[in-house]
């Protein structure tokens, strides 16, 4: 079979996971052949060399900008983003690109023109699944292109493939999960004492937050997922603004302690749950025992899904991490690899 074409937008962490994985060669299926990010949007249609993929991602991750590291590696400037995908060639975009969860972003308008133009769509970046799902849809019906998103929830964790395949003629009445690392690593570090500032300085020296993680404290990240979890296992839609949300910043030491003290453990957990016909939705500080899959420390994410005919299923793993969404994202384009050759 020939390549697939790929066309990746966004270089950021886990943007150079992905080039880093595509340089190895077991990833001969694929090539990368157009480019973006903040600097603008580039083509190569005769597929980048392997051997080029590794040193992009390192310029990258040293600070450099793709408008300055193109002509070395023989990327193409384009006028815009639509430009590129064209002169690309390419049948499927990975967007990878900043999450805006309120208006979808610069990641929607790349992913509405990739599908207009007939493209498989592989997303990470979860803003444009949330504040648009229904008009990429109805753009991916249109165009004939695939939609796949494993990555936007879990990190590397099957955490949509699990509850999709679990809930096939079996309804989902209910998720309870810590779907945000950073979250579970401040909750985690408080209990030897430290305050919520001193964890979150602890938790972005390791390179687990954001300069500034609000997305992660105030449950932003956790409520985009729900949104998707929403849709994608329960078949129903959820705005963000219906998920209720409180602040790991509440969270005192006394509080964290005193859940120790209890067996149990301070956590923000994640709750989505059928309503009649609809859905409620919150993201919230609670105590839950030490026992619970719930209870995880470090970066960990657990996720279980309470069904109405099989009982419980729980996933639990990394949930985050550039090498693990980085995988996701290969898991998808393996599946669409599959689809492609009618397997």
């Amino acid at each position: 079979m020939k390549e697939l074409r790929l066309f990746i937008s966004g270089l950021g962490h886990v943007g150079r996971a992905l080039l880093g994985r595509l340089s190895e060669p077991d990833a001969a299926d694929f090539a990368a052949c157009g480019l973006a990010d903040s600097s603008g949007a580039f083509s190569a249609p005769g597929g980048l060399g392997r051997e080029a993929l590794p040193g992009l991602a390192e310029g990258k991750r040293l600070g450099g900008r793709l408008a300055d590291l193109a002509p070395g590696c023989g990327l193409r400037r384009e006028a815009g983003t639509r430009e590129a995908l064209e002169a690309s060639g390419a049948g499927i975009l990975v967007e990878l690109s900043p999450t805006d969860p309120l208006t979808g972003g610069p990641a929607l308008v790349t992913a509405l023109a990739a599908l207009e133009l007939g493209m498989d769509l592989v997303f990470a970046s979860k803003g444009a699944l949330v504040a648009a799902w229904d008009r990429l849809e109805a753009a991916a019906s249109a165009g004939g292109g695939r939609i796949l998103h494993s990555a936007t929830v879990g990190g590397g964790m099957p955490v949509i493939d699990a509850g999709r395949a679990f809930s096939r003629g079996n309804p989902i009445q209910r998720i309870e999960a810590l779907l945000n690392g950073t979250s579970v690593y401040v909750l985690s570090m408080m209990e030897g004492g430290l305050s919520v500032e001193q964890a979150v300085a602890q938790a972005q020296a390791a390179g687990l937050a954001e300069a500034d993680p609000s997305a992660d404290l105030d449950g932003l990240d956790a409520a985009c997922k729900l949104c998707i979890l929403a849709r994608s296992v329960m078949g129903l839609p959820l705005a963000l603004g219906d998920v209720e949300r409180q602040s790991v910043r509440e969270a005192s030491p006394e509080a964290v302690a005193s859940a120790l003290e209890r067996g149990e453990r301070l956590r923000a957990v994640a709750v989505l749950e059928r309503t009649g016909g609809g859905l409620s939705a919150s993201v919230r500080l609670g105590s839950v025992p030490a026992s619970s899959p719930l209870a995880r420390t470090g970066s960990e994410n657990a996720v279980i899904f309470h069904s109405l005919n099989a009982g419980d299923l729980t996933v639990l793993g990394k949930g985050a991490g550039p090498r693990e969404t980085a995988s996701a994202v290969y898991r998808d384009l393996l599946v669409l690899r599959d689809l492609r050759q009618g397997l």
